[in-house]
Protein backbone atom coordinates (compact mmCIF):
# COMPACT_ATOMS: atom_id res chain seq x y z
CA UNK A 1 0.00 0.00 0.00
CA UNK A 2 1.13 3.10 -0.96
CA UNK A 3 -0.10 6.51 0.64
CA UNK A 4 -0.60 8.05 -2.61
CA UNK A 5 -2.49 5.56 -4.16
CA UNK A 6 -6.32 5.99 -4.60
CA UNK A 7 -9.04 4.46 -2.54
CA UNK A 8 -9.61 1.74 -4.85
CA UNK A 9 -5.97 0.07 -4.29
CA UNK A 10 -6.32 0.14 -0.90
CA UNK A 11 -9.89 -0.73 -0.23
CA UNK A 12 -8.78 -4.49 -2.51
CA UNK A 13 -5.92 -4.70 0.11
CA UNK A 14 -8.70 -4.44 3.16
CA UNK A 15 -10.50 -7.22 1.14
CA UNK A 16 -7.47 -9.44 1.03
CA UNK A 17 -6.63 -8.96 4.25
CA UNK A 18 -8.44 -12.20 5.40
CA UNK A 19 -6.90 -15.18 6.47
CA UNK A 20 -7.28 -18.33 7.42
CA UNK A 21 -4.28 -18.93 9.87
CA UNK A 22 -4.10 -16.90 13.05
CA UNK A 23 -0.52 -15.37 13.21
CA UNK A 24 -0.56 -14.32 9.44
CA UNK A 25 -3.96 -12.91 10.25
CA UNK A 26 -2.44 -11.07 13.19
CA UNK A 27 0.47 -9.60 11.13
CA UNK A 28 -1.79 -8.69 8.77
CA UNK A 29 -4.27 -6.28 11.30
CA UNK A 30 -0.80 -5.12 13.15
CA UNK A 31 -0.16 -3.57 9.33
CA UNK A 32 -3.36 -2.23 8.76
CA UNK A 33 -3.65 -0.18 12.01
CA UNK A 34 -0.02 1.04 11.83
CA UNK A 35 -0.87 2.41 8.46
CA UNK A 36 -4.55 3.48 8.94
CA UNK A 37 -3.73 6.97 10.53
CA UNK A 38 -1.71 7.91 8.11
CA UNK A 39 -3.94 7.30 5.49
CA UNK A 40 -6.20 10.35 4.10
CA UNK A 41 -9.53 10.83 6.34
CA UNK A 42 -12.11 9.90 2.71
CA UNK A 43 -10.51 6.24 2.81
CA UNK A 44 -11.54 5.72 6.44
CA UNK A 45 -14.64 3.65 6.04
CA UNK A 46 -12.52 1.75 3.12
CA UNK A 47 -10.09 0.63 5.74
CA UNK A 48 -12.38 -0.68 8.30
CA UNK A 49 -12.73 -4.18 7.68
CA UNK A 50 -15.98 -5.91 6.75
CA UNK A 51 -14.96 -9.28 7.76
CA UNK A 52 -12.30 -11.51 7.91
CA UNK A 53 -9.53 -13.00 10.42
CA UNK A 54 -10.74 -14.95 13.12
CA UNK A 55 -13.97 -13.28 14.70
CA UNK A 56 -11.72 -12.46 17.57
CA UNK A 57 -8.78 -10.44 15.42
CA UNK A 58 -11.67 -8.63 13.79
CA UNK A 59 -12.79 -7.19 16.69
CA UNK A 60 -9.38 -6.42 18.12
CA UNK A 61 -8.36 -4.87 14.79
CA UNK A 62 -11.53 -2.70 15.03
CA UNK A 63 -10.69 -1.25 18.65
CA UNK A 64 -7.51 -0.92 17.18
CA UNK A 65 -8.55 1.11 14.19
CA UNK A 66 -10.70 3.39 16.08
CA UNK A 67 -8.40 3.79 18.64
CA UNK A 68 -5.44 5.01 16.14
CA UNK A 69 -7.79 7.52 14.35
CA UNK A 70 -9.09 8.83 17.35
CA UNK A 71 -5.62 9.38 18.59
CA UNK A 72 -4.97 11.36 15.29
CA UNK A 73 -7.24 13.85 16.15
CA UNK A 74 -10.27 12.64 13.67
CA UNK A 75 -12.56 14.87 12.23
CA UNK A 76 -16.15 14.34 13.90
CA UNK A 77 -18.87 12.72 11.05
CA UNK A 78 -15.78 11.18 9.59
CA UNK A 79 -16.66 7.83 10.97
CA UNK A 80 -20.51 8.18 10.61
CA UNK A 81 -21.06 5.66 7.72
CA UNK A 82 -18.38 3.45 9.57
CA UNK A 83 -21.16 2.86 12.24
CA UNK A 84 -23.33 0.35 10.25
CA UNK A 85 -20.32 -1.35 9.64
CA UNK A 86 -19.19 -1.42 13.54
CA UNK A 87 -21.70 -2.27 15.45
CA UNK A 88 -22.19 -5.53 14.16
CA UNK A 89 -19.17 -6.14 15.17
CA UNK A 90 -18.94 -4.86 18.48
CA UNK A 91 -22.47 -6.70 19.21
CA UNK A 92 -20.73 -9.71 18.34
CA UNK A 93 -17.83 -9.68 20.21
CA UNK A 94 -19.88 -8.77 23.43
CA UNK A 95 -23.06 -11.09 22.89
CA UNK A 96 -22.34 -13.61 20.20
CA UNK A 97 -20.20 -16.59 19.73
CA UNK A 98 -17.50 -14.89 20.20
CA UNK A 99 -18.37 -13.34 23.36
CA UNK A 100 -18.66 -16.90 24.56
CA UNK A 101 -15.49 -18.23 23.12
CA UNK A 102 -13.84 -15.10 25.43
CA UNK A 103 -15.30 -16.64 28.26
CA UNK A 104 -14.01 -20.12 27.70
CA UNK A 105 -10.55 -19.87 29.50
CA UNK A 106 -9.14 -22.85 27.73
CA UNK A 107 -9.98 -21.01 24.59
CA UNK A 108 -9.22 -17.31 25.40
CA UNK A 109 -5.77 -18.55 26.84
CA UNK A 110 -4.56 -19.26 23.05
CA UNK A 111 -4.93 -16.17 21.98
CA UNK A 112 -3.93 -12.71 22.85
CA UNK A 113 -7.17 -11.17 21.05
CA UNK A 114 -9.16 -13.81 23.05
CA UNK A 115 -8.01 -12.70 26.07
CA UNK A 116 -9.79 -9.54 26.71
CA UNK A 117 -12.84 -7.81 24.79
CA UNK A 118 -11.93 -4.07 23.61
CA UNK A 119 -15.72 -3.57 22.43
CA UNK A 120 -16.21 -0.83 25.52
CA UNK A 121 -12.90 1.06 23.92
CA UNK A 122 -14.44 0.79 20.92
CA UNK A 123 -17.36 1.91 21.96
CA UNK A 124 -16.45 4.59 23.58
CA UNK A 125 -14.35 5.95 20.35
CA UNK A 126 -16.93 5.86 17.99
CA UNK A 127 -19.19 8.03 21.25
CA UNK A 128 -16.08 10.69 20.73
CA UNK A 129 -15.76 10.51 16.70
CA UNK A 130 -19.49 10.60 15.57
CA UNK A 131 -21.44 13.91 15.01
CA UNK A 132 -23.65 14.60 17.70
CA UNK A 133 -27.41 14.18 16.13
CA UNK A 134 -30.34 12.51 17.03
CA UNK A 135 -29.82 9.93 14.09
CA UNK A 136 -26.47 9.21 14.71
CA UNK A 137 -27.26 8.91 18.64
CA UNK A 138 -30.09 6.65 18.42
CA UNK A 139 -27.70 4.57 15.70
CA UNK A 140 -25.34 4.22 18.40
CA UNK A 141 -27.63 3.94 21.28
CA UNK A 142 -30.17 0.82 19.43
CA UNK A 143 -27.43 -1.68 20.25
CA UNK A 144 -28.41 -1.25 23.73
CA UNK A 145 -32.19 -0.67 23.05
CA UNK A 146 -32.43 -4.17 21.28
CA UNK A 147 -30.56 -5.85 24.64
CA UNK A 148 -32.97 -4.54 27.16
CA UNK A 149 -35.56 -7.47 26.96
CA UNK A 150 -32.24 -9.76 28.32
CA UNK A 151 -31.39 -7.31 31.03
CA UNK A 152 -32.84 -9.58 33.28
CA UNK A 153 -29.61 -11.63 33.16
CA UNK A 154 -26.93 -10.04 35.46
CA UNK A 155 -24.09 -10.74 32.80
CA UNK A 156 -25.83 -9.18 30.10
CA UNK A 157 -27.18 -6.14 32.49
CA UNK A 158 -23.75 -5.43 33.34
CA UNK A 159 -22.64 -5.43 29.86
CA UNK A 160 -24.89 -2.58 28.94
CA UNK A 161 -24.37 -0.66 32.12
CA UNK A 162 -20.86 -0.99 30.89
CA UNK A 163 -21.99 0.14 27.35
CA UNK A 164 -23.69 2.74 28.23
CA UNK A 165 -21.05 4.29 30.92
CA UNK A 166 -18.43 4.34 27.87
CA UNK A 167 -20.86 6.28 25.60
CA UNK A 168 -21.05 9.03 28.32
CA UNK A 169 -17.51 8.97 28.59
CA UNK A 170 -16.81 8.95 24.90
CA UNK A 171 -20.03 12.18 24.54
CA UNK A 172 -18.06 13.64 26.86
CA UNK A 173 -14.94 14.02 24.51
CA UNK A 174 -17.19 14.90 21.36
CA UNK A 175 -16.26 18.39 20.00
CA UNK A 176 -19.10 18.47 18.07
CA UNK A 177 -21.41 18.56 21.22
CA UNK A 178 -23.64 21.53 21.45
CA UNK A 179 -25.47 23.34 24.48
CA UNK A 180 -28.28 23.33 22.58
CA UNK A 181 -28.29 20.10 20.62
CA UNK A 182 -27.52 18.20 24.07
CA UNK A 183 -30.19 19.69 26.56
CA UNK A 184 -32.41 18.83 23.29
CA UNK A 185 -32.13 15.43 22.92
CA UNK A 186 -31.78 14.97 26.90
CA UNK A 187 -35.15 16.60 27.15
CA UNK A 188 -36.43 13.97 24.85
CA UNK A 189 -34.85 10.94 26.23
CA UNK A 190 -35.54 11.60 29.59
CA UNK A 191 -39.11 12.72 29.37
CA UNK A 192 -39.79 9.51 27.51
CA UNK A 193 -37.90 7.57 30.34
CA UNK A 194 -39.74 8.92 32.68
CA UNK A 195 -42.76 8.89 30.81
CA UNK A 196 -42.71 4.94 31.35
CA UNK A 197 -41.53 4.97 34.60
CA UNK A 198 -44.54 6.91 35.91
CA UNK A 199 -47.05 5.50 34.01
CA UNK A 200 -45.82 2.05 35.30
CA UNK A 201 -46.24 3.54 38.58
CA UNK A 202 -49.51 5.14 38.22
CA UNK A 203 -50.78 1.57 37.12
CA UNK A 204 -49.09 -0.52 39.80
CA UNK A 205 -50.65 1.91 42.05
CA UNK A 206 -54.23 1.17 41.05
CA UNK A 207 -53.51 -2.35 41.11
CA UNK A 208 -52.84 -2.02 44.61
CA UNK A 209 -55.98 0.26 45.66
CA UNK A 210 -57.75 -2.56 43.97
CA UNK A 211 -56.52 -4.92 45.83
CA UNK A 212 -57.29 -3.04 49.14
CA UNK A 213 -60.57 -2.45 48.36
CA UNK A 214 -61.48 -5.69 47.58
CA UNK A 215 -59.49 -6.97 50.75
CA UNK A 216 -61.48 -4.92 52.95
CA UNK A 217 -64.79 -5.63 51.32
CA UNK A 218 -64.45 -9.66 51.43
CA UNK A 219 -66.43 -11.60 53.55
CA UNK A 220 -66.01 -15.07 55.43
CA UNK A 221 -67.06 -16.50 51.98
CA UNK A 222 -64.46 -18.89 50.48
CA UNK A 223 -65.07 -17.54 47.12
CA UNK A 224 -64.65 -14.01 47.98
CA UNK A 225 -61.22 -14.71 50.36
CA UNK A 226 -60.03 -16.49 46.93
CA UNK A 227 -60.93 -13.51 45.17
CA UNK A 228 -58.97 -11.28 47.26
CA UNK A 229 -55.90 -13.47 47.35
CA UNK A 230 -56.09 -13.35 43.86
CA UNK A 231 -56.08 -9.79 43.57
CA UNK A 232 -53.51 -9.35 46.22
CA UNK A 233 -50.97 -11.60 44.39
CA UNK A 234 -51.69 -9.68 40.96
CA UNK A 235 -50.95 -6.53 42.92
CA UNK A 236 -47.93 -7.25 44.00
CA UNK A 237 -46.82 -8.95 41.08
CA UNK A 238 -47.40 -5.81 39.06
CA UNK A 239 -45.11 -3.95 41.73
CA UNK A 240 -42.30 -6.78 42.12
CA UNK A 241 -41.83 -6.74 38.14
CA UNK A 242 -40.20 -3.25 38.58
CA UNK A 243 -43.62 -1.60 36.11
CA UNK A 244 -43.04 -3.67 33.23
CA UNK A 245 -46.34 -4.26 31.95
CA UNK A 246 -47.55 -0.73 31.26
CA UNK A 247 -43.92 0.30 30.23
CA UNK A 248 -44.24 -2.62 27.48
CA UNK A 249 -47.37 -0.80 26.57
CA UNK A 250 -45.73 2.67 25.49
CA UNK A 251 -42.42 1.44 24.67
CA UNK A 252 -43.32 -0.94 22.26
CA UNK A 253 -41.29 -4.07 24.11
CA UNK A 254 -38.14 -2.41 23.98
CA UNK A 255 -36.91 -4.05 27.77
CA UNK A 256 -39.33 -1.43 29.77
CA UNK A 257 -38.49 -2.72 32.87
CA UNK A 258 -35.20 -1.80 32.50
CA UNK A 259 -34.91 1.58 30.69
CA UNK A 260 -33.91 2.90 33.80
CA UNK A 261 -30.47 1.93 32.32
CA UNK A 262 -30.74 4.73 29.54
CA UNK A 263 -32.62 7.13 32.27
CA UNK A 264 -28.83 6.51 34.01
CA UNK A 265 -27.33 7.18 31.02
CA UNK A 266 -28.96 10.54 30.26
CA UNK A 267 -28.09 12.03 33.60
CA UNK A 268 -24.56 10.88 33.09
CA UNK A 269 -24.11 12.74 30.27
CA UNK A 270 -26.10 15.73 31.84
CA UNK A 271 -23.45 15.91 34.95
CA UNK A 272 -20.47 15.63 32.26
CA UNK A 273 -21.74 18.01 30.44
CA UNK A 274 -22.51 20.66 33.63
CA UNK A 275 -19.21 19.86 35.50
CA UNK A 276 -16.53 20.53 32.59
CA UNK A 277 -18.66 19.88 28.95
CA UNK A 278 -20.70 22.50 26.92
CA UNK A 279 -23.49 23.16 30.14
CA UNK A 280 -20.53 24.52 32.51
CA UNK A 281 -20.98 27.74 31.04
CA UNK A 282 -23.20 30.43 33.12
CA UNK A 283 -23.74 32.71 29.97
CA UNK A 284 -27.16 33.53 29.24
CA UNK A 285 -27.67 31.11 26.42
CA UNK A 286 -26.58 28.45 27.79
CA UNK A 287 -28.51 28.67 31.45
CA UNK A 288 -32.12 29.15 28.86
CA UNK A 289 -31.38 25.73 27.70
CA UNK A 290 -30.40 24.38 31.06
CA UNK A 291 -33.63 25.74 32.36
CA UNK A 292 -36.32 22.92 31.30
CA UNK A 293 -34.21 20.66 32.48
CA UNK A 294 -34.84 21.55 36.09
CA UNK A 295 -38.72 20.27 35.96
CA UNK A 296 -37.35 16.68 34.33
CA UNK A 297 -34.13 16.13 37.60
CA UNK A 298 -37.16 16.64 39.99
CA UNK A 299 -39.26 13.77 38.04
CA UNK A 300 -36.25 11.99 38.06
CA UNK A 301 -36.30 12.16 42.09
CA UNK A 302 -39.29 9.84 42.45
CA UNK A 303 -37.82 7.07 40.05
CA UNK A 304 -36.84 3.16 41.73
CA UNK A 305 -33.94 3.26 40.40
CA UNK A 306 -31.04 4.19 42.75
CA UNK A 307 -28.51 5.14 40.88
CA UNK A 308 -30.85 7.30 38.38
CA UNK A 309 -32.09 9.36 41.75
CA UNK A 310 -28.82 9.67 42.90
CA UNK A 311 -27.27 11.07 39.72
CA UNK A 312 -30.64 13.50 39.40
CA UNK A 313 -29.52 14.66 43.22
CA UNK A 314 -26.16 15.73 41.88
CA UNK A 315 -27.18 17.67 38.78
CA UNK A 316 -29.83 19.51 40.73
CA UNK A 317 -26.94 20.11 43.55
CA UNK A 318 -24.90 21.25 40.60
CA UNK A 319 -27.58 23.93 39.62
CA UNK A 320 -29.94 24.92 42.31
CA UNK A 321 -27.47 27.43 43.50
CA UNK A 322 -27.65 29.70 39.93
CA UNK A 323 -30.19 32.39 40.59
CA UNK A 324 -30.06 33.24 37.35
CA UNK A 325 -32.00 30.20 36.18
CA UNK A 326 -35.84 30.62 36.48
CA UNK A 327 -36.71 27.61 37.05
CA UNK A 328 -34.56 26.96 40.31
CA UNK A 329 -37.75 28.62 43.01
CA UNK A 330 -40.25 26.01 41.17
CA UNK A 331 -37.63 23.30 41.14
CA UNK A 332 -36.56 23.61 45.06
CA UNK A 333 -39.83 23.34 46.59
CA UNK A 334 -40.52 20.18 44.17
CA UNK A 335 -37.47 18.40 45.18
CA UNK A 336 -37.94 19.46 48.95
CA UNK A 337 -41.27 17.54 48.65
CA UNK A 338 -39.34 14.70 47.25
CA UNK A 339 -36.77 14.49 50.04
CA UNK A 340 -39.03 14.32 52.20
CA UNK A 341 -39.93 11.55 51.00
CA UNK A 342 -36.69 9.84 49.97
CA UNK A 343 -35.25 10.62 53.65
CA UNK A 344 -38.28 8.48 55.13
CA UNK A 345 -37.13 5.31 52.91
CA UNK A 346 -33.70 5.75 53.95
CA UNK A 347 -32.28 2.76 56.57
CA UNK A 348 -30.15 5.80 57.93
CA UNK A 349 -28.50 8.71 57.53
CA UNK A 350 -25.27 7.52 56.56
CA UNK A 351 -26.50 5.94 53.50
CA UNK A 352 -25.59 6.79 50.44
CA UNK A 353 -28.39 8.52 48.96
CA UNK A 354 -29.07 10.03 52.28
CA UNK A 355 -25.80 12.00 51.93
CA UNK A 356 -26.78 13.24 48.68
CA UNK A 357 -30.53 14.36 49.89
CA UNK A 358 -28.44 16.33 52.57
CA UNK A 359 -26.17 17.71 50.33
CA UNK A 360 -29.01 19.43 48.12
CA UNK A 361 -30.95 20.06 50.98
CA UNK A 362 -27.93 22.29 52.51
CA UNK A 363 -27.05 23.87 49.07
CA UNK A 364 -31.16 24.98 48.89
CA UNK A 365 -30.81 26.33 52.15
CA UNK A 366 -27.49 28.09 51.71
CA UNK A 367 -28.58 28.99 47.69
CA UNK A 368 -31.74 29.75 46.95
CA UNK A 369 -33.30 32.22 49.17
CA UNK A 370 -37.14 31.25 48.18
CA UNK A 371 -36.62 27.96 49.76
CA UNK A 372 -38.64 26.98 52.60
CA UNK A 373 -38.37 23.54 54.19
CA UNK A 374 -42.02 21.88 54.27
CA UNK A 375 -42.94 21.50 58.13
Amino acid sequence: VTLGAAPAPLYCYVVHVPAHNGVQARGQSAQLVSVCHLLPRSVLRAVLPDKGFTAHVLGFTAAALLEAHVAAGITPGQLDEAMELLLPTLEGDLFGQVSEAKEATAFASKYKEAKCCRAYEAYQHLAAAITFQPSNIDQLIQLVKAKLPAATSPTVRSKLEQLLAAAARGLGQNPSVTAEGLTQWLREQLDMCLRVEEAARAKAKAAVGAATAVDRGSSSKKQRADTATAVNCNAAAAADTNDTTAAAESAGGDGPAHMYLLCHFCLTVMNGALKRGVLSSRDPGTLAQINPLLALLVRCLYGRHLGSVQAALKALALLIGVQSLPGVPTAAASAGRALSKLLQKVPDAGHPLAQDCFKLLGAMLRDCPTYTPPT
